[in-house]
């Protein structure tokens, strides 16, 4: 009833992996937590300014608060992190594969992203590319 899937070539290319390249993604994610510590710098900064400028506020929930606003901007740092890094990583490589298929000399289809993927601009240019690659290849085949 159900296929198995023998080849990692088999699976679409959109399910096979959350990390295509650890660099890149680490790096992204990286940028997101260090974005995400510095905006919650600056807020804890500004309520301990604001604390001693007003002696009216209520500083009971200060030491709870931080932990979890810390645990919550580095949790959703590290999703929306590898979101967008899935979201680049994800057409690099299936755009390299692609080229080693091409070199291998192996007939490609059209190349395609998901819907949500950047650098979907590649796309028209590479399968144009494609199309002349493969009317180039037919023309030495023939002589």
């Amino acid at each position: 009833m159900f296929k198995r899937l023998t080849k990692f070539r088999d699976v679409p290319y959109f399910r096979r992996m959350l990390i295509i390249n650890e660099r890149l993604q680490f790096g992204i994610v990286a940028y997101c937590l260090l974005f995400g510590t510095i905006i919650n710098m600056e807020v804890i900064v500004s309520q301990l300014f604001l604390a001693q400028r007003v002696d009216k506020i209520d500083m009971t929930h200060f030491p709870i608060l931080v932990p979890m606003v810390f645990l919550i901007t580095f949790i959703i740092a590290i999703i929306a992190g590898f979101f967008v890094s899935n979201r680049i990583a994800g057409p690099i490589y299936r755009l390299k594969r692609h080229m080693i298929d091409l070199i291998d000399g192996k007939k490609c289809s059209e190349l395609t992203f998901r819907k949500k993927d950047y650098f979907t601009e590649i796309i028209p240019v590479y399968n144009e590319l494609l199309k002349k690659y493969n009317l180039t290849d037919r023309a030495v085949d023939s002589e």
